[in-house]
């Protein structure tokens, strides 16, 4: 078996804990529209959309709120939120040993262009992709395969030649829609969702990022 040309990361719950900077800013949002209405567990849903995030957590809420919330949760997030991201145990090793074994280092995620960059910058890990895809990237895309889908215009590459990496349904769903091979891992948001399809779907999943090396030659195509 051979590696992959390339390997696109998830970013929140795959690269990155964000978690407490996402809690923090969502709280914080919904507070100053809603009082002190409990919103539920936002760890459980980290990782879509925001209005679909919303959605979960409060679906009897209307347009109105709902916009007025991720207006917020955009001011507090992309304010000062992504300072509390942290980089898991294990990822700048590691990426950086699949790039100097020659494989290149793209992420597609969910969050826009804007804290993405931040983020990146402030775990020092930019330097080691080579594109960064955002809903709001250009030219733009409705959903996470749609992000994929561009990254693989944009780089040429065939989707037997990449592997995605993410850490919920949504990422695989993603791989699935454009024909990628899908490497979840167990430690992100959506641990859950992967552990309970992972038999059915033939899911592949690691417990720690350093384990993705090995995994990769097993996953990768004769």
């Amino acid at each position: 078996m051979t590696a992959p040309a390339a390997i696109c990361l998830d970013l929140d719950g795959t690269l990155v804990d964000s978690a407490a900077g996402i809690e923090w800013a969502l709280r914080t949002a919904a507070a100053e529209v809603l009082g002190d209405q409990e919103i539920g567990d936002i760890g459980a849903v980290i990782g879509g959309r925001m209005n679909v995030m919303l959605a979960t957590l409060l679906p009897h809420i209307d347009e109105e709120q709902t916009a007025a919330i991720v207006r917020g949760f955009r001011r507090h997030y992309d304010g000062t939120g992504w300072r509390r991201s942290q980089l898991y145990a294990g990822v700048e090793a590691t990426l950086a040993g699949l790039r100097d074994a020659g494989i290149e280092l793209h992420v597609v995620t969910n969050k826009p262009a804007a804290p993405t960059a931040a983020v990146l910058g402030l775990t020092g890990l930019r330097d080691l992709f080579g594109h960064v895809v955002s809903p709001d990237t250009p030219p733009g895309s409705p959903d996470k395969a749609g992000a994929l889908a561009n990254l693989l215009a944009t780089t040429g590459l065939a989707p037997d030649d990449v592997v995605f990496v993410g850490d919920t349904m949504d990422d695989w769903a993603a791989a699935q829609a454009n024909g990628v091979p899908f490497i979840g891992v167990r430690y992100g948001y959506g641990c859950a969702g992967l552990d309970a399809e992972a038999a059915r779907a033939e899911i592949a999943l690691i417990e720690a990022i350093d384990e993705l090396p090995a995994r990769l030659l097993a996953a990768s195509p004769t």
